[in-house]
């Protein structure tokens, strides 16, 4: 867990494409109910994450909280972090054509 804290540390160096498998990693291990249980831990990264100018960082930040709703135990918490306002931004993109090129880039 440290080592994914340490990488996906906006304070890091690391380039786009170790984020990007960084967060593919976490969206994988949010599937197993038994990595959910420290997978709280992971909330507020997700979030900034769902932010990042990176589109590919973006969507796989979502993927993992889509990956943690599987578990209905997992989905109160989500709501109860704030994070489902991030999927439900990204599920209905801004209708305009400028706002939409920018979320996917």
């Amino acid at each position: 867990k440290n080592e994914f804290l340490a990488f996906l540390d906006p304070k890091q160096c690391s380039d786009h494409e170790t984020v990007r498998y960084c967060l593919l990693i976490i969206s994988n291990m949010a599937v197993a109910k038994q990595s959910h249980s420290f997978m709280v831990d992971f909330y507020d990264i997700l979030m900034d994450f769902t932010r990042d100018r990176d589109a590919k960082c973006r969507q796989y930040a979502i993927q993992a909280l889509g990956n943690l709703c599987a578990d209905p135990l997992q989905v109160k918490s989500l709501i109860d972090a704030k994070c489902s306002n991030a999927m439900i931004l990204f599920s209905f993109p801004p209708t305009t054509d400028d706002a939409a090129s920018a979320q996917f880039q």
